[in-house]
C-alpha cells in the first residue's frame, strides 16, 4: 500500500494543534490587550506574518528529510515548565513567551533539525505579539505607557502654541503661577 506524502507530516500536524489547544486559556487575554491598547495592535498581524515567512519557505521546508531531534524535548520541557509557571504564578508574560519556545521545541523534536532550519525565523517572529509587561515598558521606554496615557491630562503642547500665537491665554489653572503678592498670573506675562 503506497504511503501518502503527507502522512509524515502528519504527527508534526498533530504536534502543533496540541500545543495550539494547550495555549487556547492564554491567546484571549492575550488578544483582549491587543484590542484595548493601540500600541499593541500589532500583535493581530504578527501571526499572519510568521504564518507567511514559514509559507515562503514551504518548497525547501517539503523538500527535507524528515527526522526526530532530541534537541527538542528540553525546548518543550521548558516551555511547559514556562507555561506552568506563568499560568500558576499569576505572569501571563512567562505563559505567553512559552509559546514559541514551544513551537520550536516541537518542530525540532517530530520534524528535526533540518526542518526546524527553515521554519525558526516564523516562530521567532511570534515574539513580537507578547506584549512585554507593564512595568518592562515602563522602564524601557519611561513614564506611563499607551496611548491613553500619553492623551490624558491638559492640553498639547501644539494646542498651547496655538493660543499664544493668536493671542489668547491658556485657560487651564496648572498653566497660571503666583505671584509674590498671592495672585495668579499668566506665565506668559
Amino acid at each position: 500500500m503506497p504511503v501518502s506524502p503527507s502522512a509524515p507530516w502528519i504527527p508534526l500536524g498533530a504536534g502543533v494543534a496540541a500545543i495550539l489547544g494547550i495555549y487556547a486559556p492564554v491567546v484571549p487575554a492575550m488578544v483582549a490587550e491587543w484590542a484595548a491598547f493601540p500600541n499593541l495592535s500589532h500583535g493581530f498581524a504578527i501571526p499572519f506574518i510568521a504564518a507567511y515567512l514559514i509559507w515562503a519557505r514551504r518548497e525547501r521546508i517539503a523538500r527535507e528529510a524528515l527526522g526526530s531531534s532530541p534537541l527538542g524535548l528540553p525546548l518543550v520541557v521548558l516551555g511547559l515548565a514556562a507555561l506552568a509557571l506563568g499560568s500558576l504564578g499569576g505572569e501571563p508574560f512567562l505563559a505567553r513567551v512559552s509559546l514559541p519556545v514551544m513551537l520550536l521545541g516541537t518542530v525540532l523534536f517530530l520534524a528535526g533539525a533540518r526542518v526546524a532550519r527553515h521554519v525558526w525565523s516564523g516562530i521567532g517572529f511570534l515574539l513580537f505579539m507578547i506584549p512585554l509587561p507593564y512595568l518592562m515598558r515602563r522602564r524601557l521606554f519611561g513614564g506611563p505607557t499607551g496611548a491613553r496615557a500619553r492623551s490624558s491630562g491638559s492640553r498639547s503642547r501644539s494646542s498651547r502654541a496655538r493660543t499664544i500665537r493668536s493671542g489668547g491665554a491658556p485657560s487651564t489653572a496648572s498653566s497660571r503661577r503666583r505671584t509674590p503678592a498671592g495672585s495668579t498670573a499668566s506665565p506668559f506675562q
